[in-house]
């Protein structure tokens, strides 16, 4: 089982990492999609999702994700 300390470890580091990518992308050209009639999506989000949702699924290759913009996973376990 995993503890809870090593799974708020994992959250906060790719929160971190996600947060510098948006940091570095602020004030940035950017391409704008539309998820539907008026919910819109950015580059910028999805590159960060999969930034999070990599590096929970490299520490924890077991999980289910289920993610805002586009990814989710189900584990077999």
């Amino acid at each position: 089982m995993v503890s809870i300390d090593r799974c708020a470890e994992v959250g906060v580091e790719a929160a971190r990492a996600a947060g510098q990518l948006l940091l570095d992308r602020f004030r940035t050209d950017f391409s704008v999609s539309h998820k539907g009639a008026v919910n819109l999506v950015t580059e910028v989000d999805l590159a960060a999702e999969e930034m999070i949702v990599s590096r929970i699924l490299e520490a924890f290759p077991d999980h289910s994700i289920l993610a805002e913009e586009r990814h989710s996973t189900k584990s077999d376990g």
